[in-house]
């Protein structure tokens, strides 16, 4: 349980792992959320919009380690 006021909401979101991101593919990086949590029990229904979302580079990501 979190305490109840104002916060900030850090996403880094991944997606499957592959042979060059075995953690998964990035997805979003460092988003972030601000919000009033209010006293007791919470239930967030976090949504990072598309705009967020990591694009591969021009040429592609390139050769894993």
């Amino acid at each position: 349980m979190a305490v109840s006021g104002p916060v900030v909401i850090h996403i880094q979101g991944c997606g499957e792992p592959n042979s060059t991101f075995p953690n998964g593919v990035p997805l979003c990086h460092d988003y972030e959320i601000r919000m009033e949590l209010a006293a007791g029990p919470n239930q967030l229904d976090l949504k990072v919009p598309e705009t967020a979302r990591v694009r591969p580079p021009n040429g592609g990501w390139g050769e894993g380690p």
